[in-house]
């Protein structure tokens, strides 16, 4: 789990927070779900919940509660777990391509990505079709993604510590 679906609870099976992100993408080289997801997860760590408070009102209907905005209230973060690093390849006449261009991309037999967790566990494969990767090429895949992790995370926890993605 990324995060705990408990700390989106504002009251106990009544209401909860919604988390909704639509990412823009303004120039297309390839490789946009990477980039995306990245961006996700840099939004996520930098989220704030605003306090809130439940209040009670008089309606045609009856006594209500409904959930405000505490202004005097602390803001808290959503304490990610983890974070979620991709890794896309292009098959392109047997060979497989980490980090495709776009060019490439249009000549691959197979497009697929791998994401992995910050703690190391592979938290999916996604591939739409297209020719089949060989399982040795998978499993090489995997660990490609594996080094990416540990390549981006020093940058992540660096951009945290500094303020930037929280």
């Amino acid at each position: 789990k990324l995060f705990d679906p408990a700390a989106l609870c504002i009251a106990e099976g009544e209401s909860a927070w919604v988390l909704r992100a639509d990412v823009v993408c303004l120039d297309y080289a390839g490789n946009v779900a990477d980039a995306a997801l990245l961006s996700l997860v840099g939004a996520l760590q930098n989220l704030r919940l605003p306090a809130t408070r439940l209040e009670e009102r008089e309606s045609s209907e009856g006594r209500r509660r409904r959930v405000a905005i505490d202004p005097a209230g602390k803001a808290k973060p959503l304490d990610l777990h983890t974070f979620l690093v991709p890794l896309s390849f292009a098959l392109v006449d047997g060979i497989v391509v980490p980090d495709p261009t776009v060019e490439e991309e249009d000549v691959a037999s197979s497009t697929f990505t791998v994401v992995r967790t910050s703690s190391g566990h592979v938290a999916g494969v996604y591939k739409a079709g297209g020719a089949a990767v060989e399982p040795e090429k998978l499993s090489k895949c995997v660990q490609l993604c594996k080094q990416r992790v540990a390549q981006l995370e020093p940058l992540f926890e660096a951009c945290v510590a500094r303020g930037e993605a929280r």
